[in-house]
């Protein structure tokens, strides 16, 4: 089931990056600014995004809402776009109106005809409780008290419609939408800490380097592997780590965490934490899929992942082989590489005795580490953080010891993900 929302997903994430790509292309053509401006140009770029990143988000969570009653079975009916009703659910004798919405105490514009074929109106709010029950405070406004369908609404969040469905599988969906959020913020997020310049960060990039040759994280490597084992990993990881700290997507998602990670150690600054943590998540499943991508190119090499939504409209199939062609057609998050690298281990991995570990840390990482963390509602102790890192690392040495690597086109890989 956690494939319907990560496909989801993914096409909003599409349809996010080509919104910025547009608007960005258009603020660079444009002749005109305005003459009184209080903000610099990318906090006018990110509120023309938000408008139709909104849509994209309520658009989809609609289709998402409607394939979900699908797959529960469940009778649904559609609505004309004229309506803000979203669809109809038939549920237990009951004719339900469905409505997505991002804010609390929407007053959906539907019609008397409607309204007497439903049972109730249904709206549900995309919001998550901090730590308690949820609690919709109905506004004491002239407008709300005069609305004549407000004693036949009922609020409620996405999470209590998964409940209401009887779906058990809310964490997989959270986890995906904060795959969203980081994705969003990475490419049009504002931040008030200090942006590196490019000296900045060709001194971290010389400092992550000595970083992954002091081997702190040995330790971490000794819990797993006998000591002749670290060492002939050593060997092909001292010939590979440069990918690391090249131009790659993977060394750029490494670069800005261990910014982040250097300003908070150095300031106390409460930075964002997640940031610092989903960067290096991220990292991780970028490089396996950069590594997967490269050696795609031997024809003979099949990767299968499942598809997205957009993957699925255009070839009517379920999974595809990874290649360049198909790379924005198939689902990318880290559970469908692993998958992926589980299935081809003798041709994605050198033969060694320690395949088998090298993919059970790996699968421990992504399932406990990154599907733990990417929520932003938990805080974390500083503790966590430094332990998230120093396994990142050691994961960053396993790989690059005992991966087929090629190191050219792995440095100057563009990939999709």
């Amino acid at each position: 089931m956690k494939t319907l929302y990560e496909s989801e997903i993914a096409d909003m994430t599409r349809l996010l990056e080509e919104t910025v790509d547009d608007f960005s292309k258009a603020y660079e053509v444009s002749v005109m600014e305005p003459l009184f401006c209080v903000s610099n140009k990318q906090l006018l770029l990110m509120q023309a995004v938000a408008h139709f990143r909104n849509y994209q988000v309520l658009n989809g969570c609609r289709h998402l809402c409607i394939a979900m009653c699908k797959q529960m079975g469940l009778q649904i009916k559609e609505i004309a776009e004229s309506e803000d009703v979203d669809f109809i659910l038939e549920k237990e004798c009951k004719s339900i109106g469905i409505l997505v919405s991002l804010t609390s105490n929407f007053m959906p514009n539907v019609s008397d005809e409607i309204m007497d074929i439903i049972d109730k109106l249904m709206v549900i709010v995309l919001q998550d409780t901090m730590d308690r029950q949820p609690q919709f405070y109905k506004p004491n406004s002239h407008k709300y008290r005069n609305y004549k369908h407000k004693d036949r609404i009922e609020q409620i969040t996405i999470k209590q419609f998964f409940e209401m469905l009887g779906r058990d599988d809310y964490e997989d969906f959270k986890e995906c939408v904060e795959r969203y959020n980081y994705d969003a913020e990475q490419k049009l997020g504002i931040t008030v800490s200090a942006i590196p310049t490019k000296k900045a960060v060709e001194k971290l990039r010389e400092k992550i380097r000595k970083e992954l040759l002091s081997y702190f994280y040995e330790n971490e490597l000794q819990t797993i592997f006998r000591k002749e084992e670290i060492s002939d990993m050593k060997k092909w990881f001292e010939k590979n780590y440069v990918i690391l700290v090249s131009n790659a997507n993977f060394s750029r998602s490494i670069i800005s965490s261990e910014w982040y990670y250097d300003l908070q150690v150095k300031t106390d600054g409460g930075i964002e934490q997640t940031a610092i943590v989903a960067g290096y998540l991220k990292s991780v499943e970028q490089l396996l899929y950069s590594i997967l991508l490269v050696l795609s190119e031997d024809e003979n090499n099949k990767f299968m992942l499942s598809v997205n939504k957009e993957g699925r409209e255009k070839t009517g199939q379920d999974r595809l082989p990874l290649n360049y062609e198909n790379q924005k057609l198939v689902l990318t998050m880290a559970n469908n590489i692993l998958r992926a690298i589980k299935g081809n281990k003798k041709i994605v991995l050198r033969k060694t005795k320690m395949t088998d570990r090298v993919i059970g840390y790996l699968e421990k990482y992504i399932e406990k580490t990154r599907n733990a963390y990417m929520h932003k509602d938990n805080l974390y102790e500083w503790s966590d953080i430094q332990k998230i890192r120093t396994k990142t690392f050691a994961i960053y040495f396993m790989v690059l010891g005992t991966f087929f690597i090629d190191l050219e086109k792995l440095s100057h890989i563009k990939d999709n993900i």
